[in-house]
């Protein structure tokens, strides 16, 4: 008996403690092991558009991204960490349509795109004024 009082009740408070300690700190650290999706709206970021030429109309000016990645991720997840980037290098004076794919969303490594709304963007390119003068 005198062994057990030992083992068990010698520095019983800081047994506990330690015991609550690394409980907490499991909880935040280990991943949460159900996934969770939640949609997310970001804007639609033009690059590398043609110095000729502006953007003069959209069909939609931002994207409906859905996510899905562990509970916890989802729960801090802000649209700011969240960017739809349609590439313009190749654009033509006129209307055109783009794609608009998950390979197109950038987000934290460990969130996946389920879904891209729209899949396709249209964009109305015309000459800058710029271009026009010749300048």
């Amino acid at each position: 008996m005198s062994f057990l009082r030992r083992w068990v009740l010698h520095n019983f408070w800081l047994k506990v403690l330690s015991l609550l300690l690394a409980t907490g700190l499991w909880m935040v650290i280990s991943p949460e092991q159900e996934p969770a999706e939640v949609t997310v709206r970001v804007p639609i970021e033009f690059r590398h558009v043609p110095p000729q030429l502006e953007i003069s109309s959209v069909s939609v000016p931002e994207a409906q991204i859905r996510v899905r990645g562990p509970e916890r991720m989802i729960r801090e997840l802000r649209s700011t960490d969240i960017h739809a980037d349609l590439e313009l290098k190749d654009a033509q004076p006129g209307g055109q349509t783009f794609d608009l794919t998950a390979q197109q969303i950038h987000l934290q490594r460990d969130l996946t795109v389920v879904q891209v709304a729209p899949s396709r963007v249209s964009v109305i390119m015309e000459k800058s004024a710029r271009a026009e003068s010749g300048h």
